[in-house]
């Protein structure tokens, strides 16, 4: 991708702001294109990573989208949720049974689904 710069993660010896991403030549690195967060004002924006999947995903025309968790998809009473819709994914986001980590995921998984992305969770499919 002409023009795209190449970021890798480190983070700053200064602040414990968490990881940041640098610029790399792209020539001289593998990995994944991806634009780093900023503001109109010059500071630094936290997004969260998987609404900007989600929303790279969309953009690009991808096929598929996976997001990556360390549990194996969306757990319903202890049990992976094989496939799930994106209503009954919003009435499960507005019950409040959900917390930690799956929310963002879940949410972005949905927006994905719903604009053409095949989005997964782990083993958890989610279908617009």
């Amino acid at each position: 991708m002409t023009g795209d710069t190449w970021c890798e993660a480190r983070t700053q010896s200064s602040v414990d702001i968490g990881y940041i991403d640098g610029p790399e030549d792209a020539a001289s690195r593998r990995g994944a294109p991806v634009r780093r967060p900023g503001s109109v004002f010059g500071q630094a924006l936290n997004v969260n990573a998987d609404e900007a999947a989600a929303a790279l995903a969309v953009g690009l025309g991808a096929d598929r989208i996976l997001f990556l968790t360390d549990v194996p998809g969306l757990l319903r009473d202890g049990s992976v949720v094989q496939t799930i819709g994106t209503d009954e994914a919003d009435d499960l986001l507005d019950s409040g049974a959900l917390e930690g980590g799956i929310l963002p995921k879940l949410r972005a998984a949905v927006t994905a689904a719903r604009l053409g992305v095949q989005a997964e969770i782990g083993e958890t499919s989610v279908l617009a």
